[in-house]
């Protein structure tokens, strides 16, 4: 099982809900409207989580890692995620990146996640929302997805 641990200082951006960590090698995460970044982590185990004003939850976790995908990353979790009552639906496997969607609660919520590898890091972002705002959550999840920049900074 997978296990995030935190060695480094992440940083927060000025905006309220752009984030940053250099020693994580996220060069951005940024939710749209809507989305606060929570003043610290919830855990020593994330580097961001995000509340949305109408409901709903967003957390990235990362660790230095030495799998080669997001595939063992993914399988890693998924015994887990099940065994926590989390009902598995679309498993989207892109290039590089797997998009699980799956529910919760007995339905009443959702949740998607994003499992990727990169330059020695695996990275896990979750959402997490009443169902009932399903559809617009999941599109703020694929925005914020879109706006995720991994690696090192451009200088």
């Amino acid at each position: 099982m997978l296990v995030f641990a935190l060695a480094g200082v992440a940083v927060a951006a000025p905006s309220a809900k752009l984030f940053r960590s250099p020693d994580y090698r996220v060069v951005a995460v940024d939710p749209p409207s809507g989305w606060e970044l929570a003043a610290s982590p919830p855990s020593s185990r994330l580097l961001a989580s995000w509340a949305h004003r109408e409901g709903g939850k967003l957390t990235l976790a990362a660790e230095r890692s030495a799998l080669p995908d997001a595939n063992k990353l993914f399988a890693q979790s998924e015994g887990v995620l099940k065994a926590q009552g989390w009902t598995l639906g679309a498993i989207d496997r892109q290039t590089g990146r797997i998009v699980v969607d799956a529910t919760l609660d007995h339905g009443r919520r959702i949740a998607r996640q994003l499992y990727t590898v990169e330059q020695g890091f695996a990275y896990v972002l979750t959402m997490v929302a009443p169902a009932e705002q399903g559809p617009l959550r999941a599109r703020d999840f694929d925005d914020t997805v879109a706006t995720m920049r991994l690696g090192t900074p451009a200088k």
